[in-house]
């Protein structure tokens, strides 16, 4: 790489603490945004790195089911840089909300659009639970979604993610589902954390993270975050 491993590593702490302090960094607790997917994707070639994390979630206020994905890395303005794409759509011909803004699919039996093919789905109570997906719990388009997760991969494969921000090609170092967040009450940066520490240390090393270091203690699942109403 054209960087030493050192201002890699150094620049991609940068990056993360920046949007950490930004509020602009991808949560799974964002109250606007729940989450029901995550991951990670790592990437690097000889001249560029990227790291690129997706969220998939319900934008409560936008009425829409949306995969963010977000960017950061050398050689890319602004860092990070975010897309949004909307992967579930209702059939043509229906709707999810009524006029009143009420969700009203059927949450044990639906069809819905994903990535351009419709899909049909059944489920039973016994299946939310096992998924431990509580609709009294929650908002039924949260339920729809974390249950529609669990069933479907939602999330871009790591071959559409460099496309997606124009990056040149280059080989997926990692990809992680989970991971240790930091802890906000404590306003801890990602800089002061193993977990991120591991990850840097591995885009700048073009290798793969000792896993051991973010699953431990991996607060990522949305399960770890209660839905907070208003």
């Amino acid at each position: 790489m054209s960087q030493t491993s050192n201002s890699v590593r150094d620049e991609l702490l940068r990056q993360l603490d920046q949007a950490t302090e930004d509020y602009s960094i991808l949560l799974p607790g964002n109250v606007n945004y729940p989450s029901a997917a995550i991951r990670m994707d790592a990437f690097a070639s000889d001249t560029e790195w990227t790291l690129i994390i997706q969220l998939l979630a319900w934008a409560r206020y936008d009425a829409e089911f949306v995969n963010l994905v977000q960017a950061y890395g050398n050689h890319l303005e602004p860092s990070p840089k975010t897309e949004r794409i909307m992967p579930i759509k209702p059939p043509i011909g229906s709707q999810f909300w009524s006029p009143e803004g009420n969700f009203q699919l059927d949450l044990h039996v639906f069809s819905v659009d994903l990535n351009g093919q419709q899909r049909s789905f059944t489920f039973t109570d016994e299946d939310y639970q096992r998924a431990q997906v509580a609709p009294s719990g929650m908002p039924a388009e949260l339920a729809f979604l974390r249950m529609l997760a669990q069933h479907a991969d939602l999330l871009l494969p790591p071959s559409e993610l460099l496309p997606l921000f124009k990056r040149q090609p280059a080989s997926l170092l990692f990809s992680l589902d989970e991971w240790q967040l930091p802890d906000e009450a404590e306003e801890e940066p990602p800089s002061d954390t193993a977990c991120f520490q591991e990850i840097a240390d591995a885009v700048a090393q073009r290798r793969a993270p000792a896993p051991e270091i973010c699953t431990e203690g991996a607060n990522t699942d949305w399960r770890h975050w209660a839905w907070i109403s208003d």
